[in-house]
């Protein structure tokens, strides 16, 4: 008995082969020529079924019909021999080269693809790569402890994603779909940022609710308690500027502080602290309603009647 082979493994290349259909989605299984197996096959490769029929007489003298089916092809099953962490099988198309592996004589065939793109045959495809993230011997992987990529000319998307099984604080998503024209990066928290380059739109925001939201022209910040600006130099330039506080508004600085207009109106009890000059010898002041105060300089006053408590200095009066 020859013995030679006995340590080989019996798990071996079969043959070179030619996908005949198409593959559907999400499937692994695809029918194959094997060209090595069938080198005299002609014409175009298809998984079509020829039918055979014959018919003859048996030896008690009564007749017979038989029908046999046979196809060039052979059905093969997706098994990948070089990308690990490759969980999708390659979406080949009829006409692509494949290699077709067999185990000894078992009539069950695996298929990968040859190990370099034509540009030719293949076409739209989803290539997904899952990466262990669990720490647990024994553990089966599953969606809540792997990290993904995945990759999908498909669905248009690009898709990474990472999971919280090994103790990070939370996971993220981030995908670019580039039919859709958006893009997104999210974690499990609530943390959330959208690119919107049909809609010429950018919000970024948190699980409080504190967003920015920049869309076409117009911008809308939100912060439930408080929002701080620190810079060297803060300038606003408006047609209009409005200020809204239901409660109290503070305007402090260390020298001065300067309003310009054509026309200033004040509304409400107003009270001046500190040494106060209207008009400063170069314009008028018009009050109606009551002035209090302690020293008050005014060039030209025009008003029903002055209270102070110490002196009025007023020569126009």
């Amino acid at each position: 008995m020859d013995n030679s082979n006995a340590s080989e493994s019996q798990f071996r290349l079969h043959s070179l082969g030619i996908v005949a259909v198409n593959k559907l989605p999400n499937s692994d299984e695809v029918e194959i020529l094997l060209t090595e197996v069938n080198p005299f096959v002609s014409g175009e490769i298809t998984d079509n079924t020829t039918t055979y029929n014959a018919n003859g007489v048996k030896a008690d003298g009564s007749s017979y019909n038989v029908s046999i089916k046979s196809t060039p092809t052979v059905k093969a099953t997706w098994h990948p021999t070089g990308d690990y962490n490759r969980t999708t099988s390659p979406n080949v198309r009829r006409g692509q080269k494949v290699q077709v592996y067999k185990f000894s004589d078992d009539d069950k065939y695996y298929w990968d693809v040859t190990g370099k793109r034509d540009g030719t045959t293949g076409r739209l495809e989803t290539v997904r790569h899952e990466y262990s993230n669990n720490a647990t011997e024994g553990k089966k992987d599953d969606a809540d402890s792997t990290y993904y990529h995945e990759v999908s000319t498909e669905k248009g998307t690009i898709t990474t994603h990472t999971s919280k099984s090994n103790g990070e604080p939370c996971a993220f998503t981030i995908q670019i779909n580039a039919k859709e024209g958006k893009a997104i990066i999210t974690t499990d928290n609530g943390l959330y940022l959208s690119l919107d380059g049909v809609g010429n739109r950018i919000v970024l925001c948190n699980s409080d609710n504190s967003f920015i939201d920049l869309n076409k022209t117009n911008i809308t910040i939100n912060a439930t308690d408080s929002v701080t600006i620190h810079t060297k130099d803060y300038k606003v330039n408006s047609e209009t500027t409005s200020l809204d506080a239901s409660k109290t508004t503070n305007i402090k600085s260390g020298d001065s502080n300067t309003m310009e207009s054509s026309t200033n109106t004040v509304k409400g009890n107003n009270t001046l602290n500190g040494p106060t000059n209207i008009g400063g010898g170069n314009g008028d002041a018009t009050f109606t309603g009551t002035i209090n105060g302690q020293n008050i300089v005014v060039d030209h006053v025009q008003a029903n009647s002055v209270d102070a408590s110490s002196y009025v200095h007023a020569p126009n009066i």
